[in-house]
C-alpha cells in the first residue's frame, strides 16, 4: 500500500498529486495558495483527505473502474457540484471514468474514497482488501449511520439479495487469501470460512432444520422438538443482549426476536439460496435500487 503526506503552495501540483484523478485546478479567489493532502492506495481502494484555503473550480475524470464517494469535514459545503447548487454537509458521488465540474468553498476540508465497482458489497470488499494489505479493522462504537430501511417487504428482499450476493462476489475475488501470510492469511483461513459458513451454508440447510422440526411436532416429538427449538432461540438471544449492551441500545427490540423465526428468517434464508443459485449460474445481478420515500424518524 502506498501512504503519502504533503503540504503544496502550487494549485497544479495538488490536483497532480491526487493519484489515479486525471483534473485540473483553477484558483478562483485571489491570494497565497496552501493546501494538504494525505493519501491511501492499493490495487482495490484509493482514500484521500485534501483540505485547501481559497475557492477552486475543479473539473475532470474520476478514476477508472473505481465509484468515488466525498463528504466535507469541519465546516459544511458551500458551492456547485455537477451543475448543481450544494449545501451542508453533503454526499457526492461519482462513478468510473465519469467528467466532472465542482466549485468549492473558500475553505474546503474534504475526505474522497474511491472504492471497486466488480462487486455489490463495496463495504465488504473494502474491509477484506484492507486486511490483506495489513491494515487493522476495529469496530466504532460510537459511529453514526443515517440511512432509510426498506418500507416494503419487496425493497427488503432485494437489499438483502444484493447485500448476500455481493459478499459471494468479494469472497470469491479475495479467495486467494486463503494461500497468503499474516493478516491477509488469517482473513483467509479464518474470516472467509466464517463468512461462509454463518452467512451461506448455514442459512442454506435451514429449510431442512424448519421441514425436521415440523416433522417431530406433527409425528409425536412435540415436546422435544420445541425444547429444541427454545434452546436456539437462547443461543441467539445471548449474542443479541451482548450486541445490544454494546451499543448501549434498550433491550425491548429484543423481544421480537421470536417472532422473526416465524417469517424474517423464512425469507432470509430464500434470499441466501436464491444468491446461491444466481452465483452458481454466472448470472450479473444489478444494483438493486430502493426507493426513497423520505420517511425520516429524529433520533433521540
Amino acid at each position: 500500500m502506498d501512504f503519502q503526506s504533503r503540504a503544496l503552495t502550487n494549485i497544479h501540483d495538488h490536483s497532480l498529486a491526487i493519484s489515479g484523478w486525471r483534473q485540473t485546478y483553477r484558483q478562483i479567489t485571489p491570494g497565497r495558495f496552501s493546501s494538504t493532502l494525505v493519501q491511501a492506495q492499493s490495487s482495490d481502494f484509493h482514500f484521500f483527505r485534501e483540505t485547501t484555503n481559497r475557492r477552486i473550480a475543479q473539473q475532470g475524470v474520476s478514476p477508472s473502474g473505481l465509484s468515488s464517494l466525498a463528504v466535507p469535514l469541519l465546516e459544511p459545503l458551500a458551492g456547485t457540484f455537477q451543475d448543481q447548487l450544494v449545501n451542508g454537509y453533503a454526499v457526492l458521488m461519482l462513478g468510473d471514468n465519469e467528467e466532472f465540474q465542482f466549485y468549492t468553498p473558500e475553505k474546503m476540508h474534504f475526505i474522497c474514497i474511491s472504492v471497486p465497482t466488480d462487486t455489490l458489497a463495496e463495504d465488504t470488499d473494502l474491509t477484506m482488501a484492507l486486511e490483506r494489505d495489513g491494515w487493522r479493522v476495529v469496530y466504532e462504537r460510537d459511529a453514526i449511520a443515517w440511512t432509510e430501511a426498506p418500507a416494503s417487504v419487496g425493497q427488503l428482499w432485494k437489499q438483502r439479495y444484493r447485500w448476500c450476493y455481493g459478499t459471494l462476489q468479494a469472497s470469491w475475488k479475495h479467495r486467494h487469501a486463503v494461500l497468503e501470510r499474516g493478516g491477509a492469511g488469517k482473513l483467509g483461513r479464518r474470516g472467509l470460512p466464517y463468512l461462509l459458513l454463518f452467512q451461506v451454508v448455514l442459512p442454506v440447510l435451514a429449510p431442512v432444520v424448519d421441514v425436521a422440526g415440523l416433522f417431530g411436532v406433527l409425528t409425536g416429538a412435540a415436546v422435544t422438538s420445541v425444547i429444541t427449538w427454545l434452546a436456539f432461540l437462547t443461543l441467539q438471544m445471548i449474542p443479541g443482549v451482548v450486541a445490544f449492551r454494546l451499543d448501549r441500545e434498550r433491550l425491548g427490540p429484543l423481544l421480537a426476536l421470536p417472532l422473526q423465526q416465524f417469517a424474517y428468517r423464512q425469507l432470509m434464508y430464500l434470499v441466501v439460496v436464491q444468491s446461491v443459485a444466481t452465483a452458481v449460474a454466472g448470472a450479473r445481478l444489478p444494483w438493486h435500487k430502493l426507493e426513497r420515500h423520505g420517511q425520516a424518524v429524529p433520533v433521540d
